[in-house]
């Protein structure tokens, strides 16, 4: 298995092209800001300095939460920056990332008890998919995140296996992570989660299902309104913390809740009540299952990290402009391939076949993929007036900040291969488990990818422009990048990116925080994205008095100087 995933991997990451070894991944606008993303976390190991504070838009703070963290890449990119290139440690961890991310998978479904080929040939549906490894991973290698999931999710799998304690707190921790790493993956894997997990809930209702939550519903009356109060303000907090509040009217009388701290104040005080009175029962679930004691313990841990970071920027940016959203919803088929959805209704048909004999619960798991297949279909689709995302889906909570519907599509790749794995190892007549391969093989071999990387940053190029002494006047406590020359802004065509993401590279090489800064979001009051305008010596002169700041020096990166900046 690691043999076919390097050698497939391999052809993708053009491994034997010169470019590999000469070039960076991608072009100069995200790939280049994300490779200077992953150098923050290194900058920040090498200095103990805040990992969420890069010293970018300064003196701005938790300016990390204006993007994806991608902090579980760097646990990979920190250590192989100490020996490689940062263009090389980028390539590199993307690489070591969908390698380990199929391993695990395959290794997944082997621990489930699929058959060699059956999980060899679902591993290759999803790596090989079109809407999962494509140029679009290549650019905006965050979508990569989805190979990080089949690790965490074979950590869960030992930890139950095991009842490992350890193992299921490292779980736990690395799921609410996943929201520091990239916002996006993270939400859309919790939307498969739930809805599999109402699935199984509604399939699986059994009385083994109840035995197992009785010893937490309430004895006493008093209980039973502290929890059922306890879980209507945890919601409502959601609410109120993702949308800014709302109101409605309840007998005539209008009602208004703005106030997302004092919601999650009365749910902590009414969850308090019921762990005094209900004690005896909470410990005993406890100890009748530590593991997922133990996940929630690590989850909370990962999650406190992703707030500290996400907090205060998700305060000050609820969301993205409409227009945003409206720009990425489409009016025709949005995906690369058709793959996972031609394997759902393939699957659909053969579990309703009288023929197969296939049980009961098995077609209702199919019946309910379908469901969830049609969901994905509809999101980023503009039908008219109509737009599921914006009617629906959009209003959950968390989900108003996604401008981009379509990122769904390779979560749901993964969901699928996953799904048909659990449905293999049911209870089921060979015929279908041999037709659903059958089915697998003839997708996988007919649907081939071709799709490969490009690297379009030559490391001399960024050798010459960023890595090259310069002449630093000792009184520069921070400094801004001047505008260049033509020379300069030949090597790309977005200058926001070019100079924000040079000046990154260069505040964490010399330890100078910078005014400058490239990201999705931008602190209040910045503008200081292109140097080229006539205006960006004003607009810097009245961030630099807006925000009190001396010994600030402007950097000449064609003269290799920073000296104080002329006022």
């Amino acid at each position: 298995m690691l043999v076919l995933t390097l050698a497939y991997l391999g052809y993708v990451f053009r491994v034997l092209d010169p470019h590999f070894r000469a070039f960076g991944l991608g072009d100069w606008l995200d790939p280049y800001m994300i490779n200077a993303l992953l150098e923050s976390w290194c900058h920040a190991a090498r200095t103990f300095s805040d990992p969420a504070s890069p010293p970018m838009f300064f003196p701005a703070t938790h300016t990390l939460g204006y993007t994806h963290g991608l902090v579980l890449f760097a646990l990979l990119y920190v250590p192989l920056r100490a020996v490689l290139h940062p263009f090389h440690a980028h390539t590199a961890t993307l690489l070591l990332v969908m390698t380990a991310g199929t391993l695990c998978l395959f290794a997944l479904f082997r621990a489930m008890r699929l058959r060699f080929v059956e999980a060899l040939l679902l591993t290759a549906c999803f790596l090989t998919s079109p809407n999962v490894t494509n140029g679009f991973a290549g650019v905006w290698s965050q979508r990569v995140s989805v190979f990080l999931l089949p690790p965490i999710l074979l950590i869960v799998f030992a930890a139950v296996q095991r009842g490992n304690r350890a193992l299921a707190a490292i779980g736990g921790c690395l799921a609410a992570l996943m929201y520091v790493q990239d916002f996006y993956t993270a939400h859309f894997a919790l939307f498969f989660v739930v809805a599999f997990a109402i699935a199984a809930t509604v399939v699986e209702a059994s009385a083994a299902l109840r035995e197992q939550l009785r010893p937490l519903w309430p004895a006493t009356r008093a209980s039973r309104i502290a929890l059922v109060v306890a879980v209507l303000a945890a919601l409502w907090a959601c609410v109120a913390f993702t949308s800014g509040g709302a109101h409605f009217r309840v007998a005539g009388v209008r009602v208004a809740l703005r106030s997302w701290q004092r919601s999650a104040l009365v749910a902590l005080l009414a969850a308090g009540v019921y762990l005094v009175r209900e004690r005896t029962a909470v410990r005993r679930a406890a100890l009748a299952d530590r593991c997922s004691v133990w996940f929630a313990v690590g989850a909370i841990a990962g999650t406190v990290l992703f707030l500290w970071i996400y907090l205060p920027v998700f305060v000050e940016h609820r969301a993205f402009p409409a227009q945003h959203l409206q720009s990425q919803l489409v009016a025709s088929h949005p995906y690369l391939s058709l793959r996972p959805f031609i394997l759902v209704v393939v699957l659909v048909i053969l579990a309703w076949l009288p023929a197969l004999r296939v049980d009961r619960r098995t077609r209702l798991y199919a019946l309910w993929l379908l469901a969830i297949s049609v969901i994905v279909a509809l999101a980023p689709l503009q039908l008219g007036d109509f737009s599921l995302w914006k009617l629906v889906i959009a209003r959950i909570p968390g989900y108003g900040v996604i401008r981009d519907p379509k990122r769904i599509i390779y979560l749901y790749d993964l969901a699928v291969v996953i799904a048909v794995a659990v449905m293999l190892v049911r209870p089921a007549r060979p015929a279908f488990r041999v037709l659903v391969t059958l089915t697998v093989l003839t997708l996988v071999t007919v649907d081939r990818n071709t799709e490969r990387f490009d690297y379009e940053r030559p490391i001399t190029t960024f050798d010459r422009w960023v890595r090259q002494p310069i002449a630093i006047d000792p009184s520069c406590r921070s400094f801004a990048i001047a505008g260049g020359s033509e020379v300069y802004m030949a090597r790309a065509a977005h200058m926001a990116s070019l100079y924000g993401v040079d000046a990154m590279f260069i505040a964490f090489q010399h330890g100078r925080p910078t005014l400058n800064g490239y990201s999705a979001w931008a602190p209040d009051g910045w503008e200081l994205a292109n140097p080229q305008e006539r205006t960006y010596q004003e607009r810097l002169a009245r961030w630099i008095e807006m925000n009190h700041l001396s010994n600030v020096c402007l950097l000449d990166i064609e003269a290799r100087t920073m000296v104080p900046l002329a006022r």
